[in-house]
C-alpha cells in the first residue's frame, strides 16, 4: 500500500480517497473509508448502494437482503389456486403460502381468481375477478345460461317460440312456456303437451244470401274435425247444417267436408266443400284449446248469385 504524506497540507491521501485534516482509509476506492464501509474489499459494498437481493449487506445497514432495490412483489394465496389476494408485498423470493400473481378477489374459493371463465352460478359471484358478475359480464360462459319465455301480454305465461337465454330472469320474461297465445293476456291455458293433436267439435253457421230475390236464410248446425299434425292431412272432418227459413224447403240440410294444415304454429288454412252449394277456403287460428274459423265468398245455384259467410268454432275434446 503506498503512503503518502503532504506535510505542508496537512492531508493524507490513500488509494483515490483524500480526507482532509485526517486519515481516510479507502483501499476499494470507492469513496467510503473502512469506518463505515462494511466491506472496504468491495467497491460495490457501501452506505451508498443499492440493498440487492443477493445475499450482501450491499448498503451496509446491518441487515442482508433489507428492503431491496430488485425484490419482486408476492400475494398470499390462501386457497393455493396460483393467485393471491390484497397488496401483495415485496421479497427476494416467494415465502411459503405466497404467489407472484395478485388479483383474487375471493381468496377463500379456488374457483375463483382472473384464470376463470364466467358462468351462471346463481350467486352473482364474480369467478373471473373483472367486477363483473353473471349477466354484467359480456364474457359469460354461453353455456351455463339458463332458459326463460317472453312474456309480451304479461299473463305469467311463457312464448314458447321466444326463448330467452340469461343467467337470472329479466323483466318481461317467465320460466315457463306454457303461452299458447302471449298477445292476449285473457288467454290463460296452457299449450297441450302433444301440440294442437286432438278431436275437436263445436258449433258451425253458414249465412246465405241469394242476391237476385233479396232471400236470406241460416245454415246452422255442428261439426266434428280431428287434428293430426304429423298427418296428410293435418286437419279433416265434417260438418252439417240446416236451413230453417225460407230455404229450408230448397236447400234443407247440408254435408260439408272440411281439410286444411298449419301455416304456422298455431294458425291453419284449408277448403271447406258444402256438397250442394260451393267449395271455398277457410283460415283459421288455434288458441285457447280450441279451433275457430271463418269463410266468404261469392257462387251460383241454378242460375242465381248467391253470397255466404260462414264461421265455426270447434273446442277441443
Amino acid at each position: 500500500m503506498l503512503l503518502l504524506l503532504l506535510a505542508c497540507s496537512g492531508s493524507v491521501v490513500i488509494g483515490d480517497a483524500v480526507d482532509t485534516g485526517g486519515v481516510l482509509i479507502d483501499e476499494d476506492g470507492d469513496g467510503f473509508g473502512i469506518d463505515e464501509d462494511c466491506d472496504d474489499a468491495d467497491p460495490e459494498i457501501n452506505p451508498g448502494a443499492d440493498e440487492l437481493c443477493d445475499g450482501l449487506d450491499n448498503n451496509c445497514s446491518g441487515s442482508i437482503d433489507d428492503n431491496p432495490v430488485d425484490a419482486e412483489r408476492f400475494y398470499e394465496d390462501a386457497d393455493k389456486d396460483g393467485y393471491g389476494a390484497g397488496q401483495g408485498a415485496r421479497f427476494c423470493q416467494a415465502p411459503e403460502g405466497f404467489v407472484a400473481q395478485g388479483g383474487d378477489c375471493d381468496d377463500e374459493r379456488p374457483g375463483i381468481n382472473p384464470s376463470k371463465v364466467e358462468s351462471c352460478d346463481g350467486n352473482d359471484r364474480d369467478q373471473d375477478c373483472n367486477g363483473l358478475a353473471d349477466d354484467e359480464d359480456p364474457g359469460v360462459n354461453p353455456e351455463t345460461y339458463n332458459t326463460f319465455y317472453a312474456d309480451d301480454d304479461g299473463d305469467g305465461l311463457g312464448d314458447p317460440d321466444v326463448p330467452v337465454y340469461s343467467c337470472d330472469r329479466q323483466p318481461g320474461t317467465v320460466n315457463n312456456l306454457d303461452d299458447c297465445d302471449d298477445s292476449d293476456p285473457q288467454i290463460l291455458e296452457e299449450c297441450p303437451e302433444d301440440g294442437w293433436n286432438g278431436t275437436y267439435s263445436g258449433d258451425f253457421q253458414l249465412d246465405v244470401v241469394i242476391t237476385d230475390f233479396g232471400i236470406t236464410d241460416t245454415c246452422a248446425g255442428s261439426g266434428r274435425v280431428v287434428v293430426d299434425e304429423d298427418g296428410s292431412p293435418q286437419i279433416k272432418g265434417e260438418i252439417y247444417c240446416s236451413f230453417s227459413g225460407t230455404l229450408a224447403g230448397v236447400l234443407g240440410e247440408q254435408e260439408a267436408t272440411l281439410q286444411g294444415r298449419f301455416i304456422d304454429s298455431d294458425s291453419a288454412r284449408g277448403q271447406i266443400d258444402v256438397g250442394g252449394l260451393f267449395q271455398d277456403r277457410w283460415d283459421g287460428e288455434f288458441y285457447n284449446g280450441a279451433l275457430s274459423g271463418e269463410l266468404e265468398g261469392e257462387t251460383s245455384v241454378s242460375g242465381y248469385d248467391v253470397q255466404y259467410s260462414g264461421v265455426f268454432q270447434f273446442e277441443r275434446q
